[in-house]
Order: structure tokens, then C-alpha cells, then sequence
């Protein structure tokens, strides 16, 4: 016998008749997925024989296309560029022979070509290839390819109206102007700097207690062009520091009077020698120094450590002096009794300590709303201090020293405020003595904290879901309390864990839908206080009708569980159907209650679904919805619902004109409606929408609307038959040329000479903008732009013809042309 077997693994597809010697296998209509397809012929014997055979299918490609690497970037727009192209061929079983609309400079492989090309050249410059089968002959070609050059400015900025010397100075007039010419894609912008020096800085100093590091910042209104360096000088460890802030060492009470200058230096103080400083005379708190010296050293060889001993009878003159700041204000004498051998020098100080403020939390943390026992003491000092304030959160409390004691207590019972609310705000409280001794106050005390308060209620707003849709939730709060509060979610079981202000919820479904999320804010006030700061949004999701119905007696219909009930010919059976769905089902009814029917359909009704609107142009969706002119376009809105929808297209921003309409002619669920346009034109760019409407809900404010926004590419050309020549006559103000033109996208306009042609160019003479300044802008309508050409500053060597120059991405209208006459040959 004999068998053919087809596929991998082998597959029996005919068998012969026992005892025949030939069996004959034939396949018609052979697609090109049978190519490389494994046959195999099997004869049974004494052994089995068999012999494999793979097809080969010859098949051509269905499409080639042009791949290459736009933008192509050169140096300058004169260079030669070499550019690389493949031509792509879709899925084939041939041999073809590849060629190209231009010609080719080098070609690595049969499908590339390398053209060589100047940058200038560019203008719809287009490049086309062709495949041909050797087998069919057949041949394919692709869509163009358009050539896109990029380049810099042929030449760098150029800066006039400088002395050629390039040396200037202070107070000395400029009219500089900066200008940069040519480019593809032109310069985005150009910035023109001069140099000038920086403003006097501002350095101002403080009050500074002896081995205290203080932090002197130097800081000008303006810091020069280009902006100044800082350099300080005043103390030999700060000498090489460069920035605008410095921490000084440790001050020492020699440092008391010392001068700190900062100076800011550029380009043009170290020209011109000038010194542009600030300084500032540091003024260190210490305690007193005291020193005595015997008037007759001879007779006293021990005063050199600080005291002088002399025996019973002896007589000594001595010198006792002190300095301190603030400056002391009195030097007596102790221990002076009889017969003492040493002498004590004593002079007036400050308390040795700050004031001491005690009361506030070890961790100097509160909550708002705490009540606080605060309080203030000072002790020692000579005399002591007269007076103790204590200033807490606007709340002040103080304690005179009427009796003169060493030390004394202010207290302050208040409670906490949050203040403005900014944790990044710490509040304090300041304790301040008055010494009676120095006209100035003693050194106060502070000592922050931090005051923890509630977030305020969140706002959380809620939408319109579809089902299967995930949808991004946001908790926001206008305050989020101190520290600031953290976020958590609560109502789906697949978002407990979230803590961040949005979330995007898991694929809802219908069971979802009236389901609460809620949004709660926590932080150190709520969890101390059991407070709940949260907020909630009911969750309205759409669904399509959910449709479920019951044999009134189970026991006669054991079928209807699965959502059907089988009766025989004559039987009686009673059904209750109900349906839900968001929006709610407005109508349930029965179809296919033919007679002898052993199935029952229910379908429920509902508003048409958003319509989907695509658009395609020559087998292709159309990129971004952007086509060239003459292009064909075609519409398709697609709409589903029950009973299916009736579809209408209409265009916008033109009187919402009605293009087409598709009523619902059958029972289902869908509708299709589409509209061509075999030549598109400019005034066929516009806003385009398709609205779905049924017996449900018909069309209004809620219908369901699909727009589109088509954007039809042409050519600039007039709006209206230009004038052969349009006479200027400029008399010293300047002139507006203004025309109407339809062009997409929007175009820029030059001036040219009508007649002068540069030396081997095909291009016109173009004239600087400087004289004639041309600019378009949009209109009303989208396809339609107004341009304006400014006329300004020319004399009467610029009488003569001119043309405008009105280009964009799809060409150039050269046509508008008008002639200037300048009186008298003014020049402005």
C-alpha cells in the first residue's frame, strides 16, 4: 500500500488501494504558507520505504518601502552628503533586482544605494525604489521618501558696532547688535552678554561670644558680567576660601575689633585695578581680663605671676586694670584687711552662664494643644542681673530683682499653638536677662521645639469608569499637618498596602460598582489623638446589562441553572427575567419566541457606547491625521449598543454640517458607517466627529461623541487673483504690505529682487529683514493665514520690484510682487 503524509509531525492525508503500484497526490490553489512544507511518501513492504519531498513556493513581496535616517545632519549646507538607503522588502520567495530614482554613488548590497547630495539641494527632494521578480516579472514600488537635511549656520554669530581696538571702559555708549544667519532648523535663540563690574557687596556682622564659630555671608545686588568670585581677608585661616559664606574659627577675645573683608573680583576690577569690598568689625562678648602691676618692680620681684608678697610694715603702690566687652564698668578692691600678704583684684561680670530655660520635653516635641509649665532662671553675676523675661509662642512673662539675689526664676503657663502650620518652622522660646551694668542686654537664651498638629480633610473626587478600566485616584489635603501626614487607602482589598497620595485602582468590574474608597491621613497628632482624617468617593462604574432569569418552579425546568430551560412540545412553564446595568436598564424584553423554540434569549437595552473614529488614506491609517493635498481620505465610525445605534458624521467649525448618516436598519449590536473624500483639499482640514444615538438615548449634550481633527497639507496660493503690481511709495514711516493667502501649515514670508539672481544660483536675490520685515499669522480658519510684510529704514537706492517670498513644507508662492518708490532718499 501507499500513503502521503503532509506537515511536521507527519500527518496522513490519502492512502492508496491494496496492491496498487502509484498513488497520486494534487494540491490546488497553493497558498505561500506551504513553502519549506514536508511531504512524505510511504510505501508498506517487507519493510517500510519511504521518501521525503519539500515544496518550494514561489511567491512575491507585497510591499517595499525606502528606509534611511532622516534627519540627515552635515556640517554645512554646501558639503557633500553621502546618504545610505535600503530598499525593504516584505515577506518573499523570489530573486529580485533592485533600482532607485536616483542615481546611485556607491551600492554595498543589491538593496542599498549611497546617493551623494548638497544640503542646499534639498527642496522636495524625493527618493523612490523598485523591486523586481526575475520569476514573475512583476514589479513593486515604494512610497517616496523625502529627503531631510539638517545643518548649523554657515558661520558664527557676528558681533558689531564694538571699537576695532575692542577696548572699552566705564560710562562709554554702545550700540551693540548680535546676528546669526542661515541654519536648518534656524537658531532657536541668541543671547548677547558685555562685561561689567559687580555692585559694593553687603557684609554685615552680629554680637559673637568667645569660642563661638559664626557664619558670615557676603551677597551683592548685581555680580558683575562676567559674575564675580568672592575672596576674603582679615584672618589668616580664611585667606583661601572662595565662596560666598564662610564659618570663621573659633573667636578668642583678641579677636574683639578685628576687620573681616570680602571682595568680589571679575574681568573688569582686575583691568581697571578697582576694589569692590565690604567689610565688617567683629565685636566678640568676652569675660574680664585683669592685670596689676607694682609701680617699684625692684621692690616687688613677685608681681610677675599676678600678685605681690611683702612683710609686715611694708609699703607698696600697685596698679590694677581690666578690660572686657561689654567694657568694664567698675574695678574695687577685696581682702584688704590688716596684716594680708596677698591682694585680690575683683572686677563687676555678667552671670558665667546663659540664662537656663527648663519645662519643655526631653525630645522637644509637642502637640498642639499641650499645656506647658515653662520656666526661666538665671544665677550669679556681679552685681546680678535686675530683671528675667521669658517669651513663649506671643505669650511673656517677667521677674524684677527688687532684692538683689544671685538668682532668680520667671515662670510662663500656656498652651501650645501650631503657629502658621509649617513644620519646616521651629518654634522657641527665649529667655533674657538685664544686667544693670552695661548698657547693653545680656546674651539671650532660646530653645526650639516642635509642634505636632492635624492634617486637614482631603478632597477625593471621584469619575465615570468603564469596566475593565483602571482608573488613577488622588487624596489631596491643603494642609498635611505636622509632621506631614502619611497616606493610606482603604475599600479594595488590592490597595490596603498603597501609601502614596495616587494610586491607580486594579480592572473594575461591575460588582465594583457604589463600592467606597476611602483616603485617610496619618501622622504623630492622629495616632496620639485616635483621630480619623480621611475621606471618601463612591466608585460609579458602567457596565453593560447583566441579565439572569428563573423558571418560576425549579423542580419542572432542572435546566434552569445554567441560564436555559428545555421544555417538550405543550408544556406550560412561567419565567421571571430581571436585568441591572449602570446606566440603569431602561427596557428588558424576549426574542426568539418562535413556536416549538426549546431556548429562551433575553436581552436587555442601553444607551450606545463612545464611537470609535479612524481614519485611512491609500491602505494605511493616517499618521497623526495629517495628509497631503489630493490625497484620498476615508472615514470609519464604528458604534455598538442596544438596539444598535443610528451614526451620523458631521463637520465642525462649518455650521456642524451633517457629511453622512447610517440609521439602524437590523437587530444587533453594531453599525458601521463610512465617508470618503477622493481629493482632499486645504478647506477640508477641520475639527470631524461621529455621534451614536439609539431609541435609549438619543443625541444631546450626553450623546456619545468621537472627534477627530484632520489636517489637510497644501501648498501657499492667494486667496484672491493678486494685482499685477501693487505700487508703495515710502515717505520716511514705515509702509504694512498685507495679503490673505491659504496655505498648511502656516507659512513664513521673505522679500526678494524680481530680477537679480545671484552668480550661478536659481534662486532670487533675497533682501536682509533689517528693511523688509515679513511675518504670517493664523486666522479664524485654520488653512487660511493673513502675512504682513513691515517696510522700514530703506532710501532711494531701494527703489525697484519686489516680490514675497511665501514658503512651508509643501512649496513656495512666488507671484505676489509689488513695486517700491522712495521720496527725496530719505534715510532713517
Amino acid at each position: 500500500m501507499l500513503r502521503w503524509y503532509k506537515g511536521t509531525p507527519p500527518e496522513l492525508i490519502v492512502t492508496s488501494r491494496r496492491g496498487d503500484t502509484e498513488l497520486g497526490l494534487q494540491e490546488t490553489n497553493v497558498p505561500k504558507t506551504y513553502n519549506n512544507e514536508l511531504y512524505i511518501c510511504q510505501m508498506d513492504w517487507a519493510e517500510n520505504w519511504h521518501v521525503p519531498f519539500n515544496l518550494k513556493v514561489l511567491f512575491d513581496p507585497d510591499r517595499v518601502e525606502v528606509l534611511g535616517g532622516n534627519p540627515i545632519l552635515v556640517q554645512k549646507a554646501e558639503e557633500l552628503a553621502s546618504v545610505t538607503f535600503t530598499c525593504a522588502a516584505s515577506d518573499h520567495n523570489v530573486q529580485l533586482d533592485f533600482s532607485w530614482s536616483l542615481p546611485c554613488a556607491h551600492r554595498a548590497s543589491s538593496n542599498q544605494c549611497t546617493i551623494r547630495l548638497k544640503a542646499e539641494q534639498d527642496v522636495r527632494v524625493t527618493v523612490t525604489c523598485s523591486a523586481k521578480s526575475r520569476q514573475s516579472g512583476k514589479t513593486i514600488t515604494s512610497n517616496a521618501f523625502e529627503l531631510n537635511f539638517h545643518y548649523p549656520p554657515s558661520q558664527p554669530p557676528q558681533i558689531s558696532g564694538l571699537p576695532q581696538n575692542q577696548e572699552l571702559y566705564k560710562g562709554d555708549l554702545l550700540d551693540v547688535t548680535c546676528t546669526v544667519e542661515g541654519g536648518k532648523p534656524p537658531v532657536s535663540s541668541v543671547t548677547l552678554i558685555c562685561q561689567a563690574p559687580p555692585k559694593t557687596p553687603m557684609l554685615i556682622g552680629g554680637v559673637y561670644s568667645e569660642g563661638s564659630r559664626p557664619i558670615l555671608n557676603c551677597a551683592s545686588s548685581f555680580y558683575g558680567c562676567p559674575p564675580a568670585v568672592v575672596r576674603w581677608s582679615g584672618l589668616d585661616a580664611i585667606q583661601r576660601h572662595s565662596y560666598s559664606s564662610i564659618r570663621l574659627p573659633a573667636l578668642t577675645w583678641q579677636d574683639n575689633g578685628r576687620k573681616i573683608y570680602c571682595h568680589l573680583y571679575n574681568k573688569f576690577t582686575e583691568k581697571n585695578g578697582t576694589d569692590v569690598s565690604s567689610f565688617t568689625e567683629l565685636n566678640v562678648h568676652y569675660a574680664p581680663k585683669i592685670s596689676f602691676q607694682p609701680l617699684d618692680d625692684s621692690r616687688c620681684p613677685g608681681a610677675k605671676d599676678g600678685s605681690c608678697r611683702i612683710t609686715e610694715g611694708q609699703r607698696i603702690h600697685v596698679n590694677c586694670s581690666a578690660h572686657g566687652n561689654p567694657a568694664v564698668s567698675a574695678v574695687y578692691w577685696e581682702n584688704m584687711q590688716p596684716h594680708s600678704s596677698v591682694l585680690d583684684v575683683t572686677a563687676s561680670h555678667p552671670p558665667s552662664q546663659l540664662p537656663q530655660i527648663s519645662g519643655l520635653p526631653q525630645n522637644q516635641e509637642l502637640y498642639k494643644g499641650d499645656l506647658l509649665d515653662v520656666t526661666c532662671t538665671v544665677e550669679g553675676g556681679k552685681p546680678p542681673v535686675s530683671s528675667v523675661t521669658l517669651i513663649c509662642q506671643g505669650h511673656n512673662s517677667t521677674q524684677e530683682n527688687v532684692a538683689g539675689r544671685q538668682r532668680i526664676t520667671t515662670s510662663l503657663t500656656f498652651k501650645v499653638s501650631s503657629g502658621n502650620g509649617d513644620c519646616r518652622e521651629n518654634k522657641e522660646c527665649l529667655c533674657r536677662a538685664e544686667w544693670p551694668t552695661s548698657p547693653l542686654t545680656y546674651p539671650a537664651s532660646t530653645k526650639q521645639f516642635t509642634v505636632y498638629s492635624p492634617p486637614k480633610t482631603p478632597m477625593l473626587i471621584g469619575g465615570v469608569y468603564s469596566e475593565g478600566s483602571r482608573p488613577i485616584l488622588n487624596c489631596a489635603s491643603s494642609f498635611y499637618g505636622c509632621p506631614p501626614a502619611v497616606v493610606r487607602w482603604s475599600g479594595l482589598d488590592a490597595i490596603q498596602r498603597h501609601s502614596y497620595s495616587s494610586i491607580r485602582l486594579p480592572a473594575l468590574t461591575w460588582q465594583d460598582n457604589g463600592r467606597k474608597i476611602y483616603c485617610h491621613l496619618y501622622n504623630k497628632f492622629t495616632e496620639k489623638n485616635g483621630t480619623d482624617v480621611s475621606s471618601f468617593t463612591e466608585l460609579n462604574v458602567h457596565y453593560a446589562p447583566k441579565i439572569s432569569f428563573q423558571p418560576l418552579d425549579d423542580s419542572r425546568c432542572p435546566g434552569a441553572k445554567d441560564g436555559s430551560c428545555r421544555i417538550t412540545e405543550g408544556q406550560r412553564i412561567h419565567v421571571n427575567c430581571s436585568a441591572h446595568g449602570n446606566p440603569a436598564v431602561s427596557a428588558v424584553y424576549w426574542e426568539n419566541m418562535q413556536p416549538h423554540s426549546s431556548v429562551l434569549d433575553v436581552t436587555a437595552s442601553h444607551g450606545p457606547n463612545k464611537p470609535t473614529l479612524s481614519l485611512r488614506s491609500k491602505g494605511k491609517d493616517v499618521a497623526n491625521n495629517v495628509v497631503t493635498e489630493h490625497d484620498p481620505v476615508t472615514f470609519t465610525c464604528e458604534g455598538s449598543s442596544r438596539p444598535p445605534p443610528s451614526l451620523r458624521l458631521q463637520k465642525l467649525k462649518d455650521g456642524s454640517k451633517t457629511l453622512t448618516r447610517k440609521p439602524s436598519t437590523a437587530w444587533g449590536k453594531k453599525n458601521l458607517l463610512t465617508y470618503s473624500i477622493k481629493d482632499a483639499q486645504c478647506n477640508d482640514t477641520g475639527l470631524y466627529s461621529c455621534v451614536a444615538s439609539n431609541a435609549v438615548e438619543a443625541e444631546g449634550p450626553e450623546a456619545a461623541v468621537t472627534q477627530v481633527s484632520l489636517a489637510v497639507h497644501c501648498s501657499p496660493r492667494p486667496l484672491d487673483p493678486p494685482e499685477p503690481h501693487l505700487n508703495i511709495t515710502f515717505m520716511g514711516l514705515p509702509v504694512q504690505v498685507t495679503f490673505d493667502l491659504t496655505a498648511y501649515p502656516l507659512p513664513n514670508v521673505s522679500v526678494a529682487h524680481d530680477d537679480l539672481y545671484p552668480d550661478d544660483a536659481n534662486t532670487p536675490l533675497m533682501v536682509s529683514a533689517d528693511k523688509f520685515n515679513g511675518t504670517c499669522e493664523e486666522t479664524d480658519v485654520a488653512y487660511h493665514a493673513r502675512c504682513s510684510i513691515w517696510i522700514h529704514g530703506v532710501t532711494s537706492g531701494d527703489t525697484g520690484v519686489y516680490k514675497a517670498m511665501v514658503q512651508n513644507t509643501e512649496g513656495t508662492l512666488d507671484t505676489l510682487k509689488f513695486r517700491l518708490f522712495v521720496e527725496g532718499g530719505l534715510e532713517l
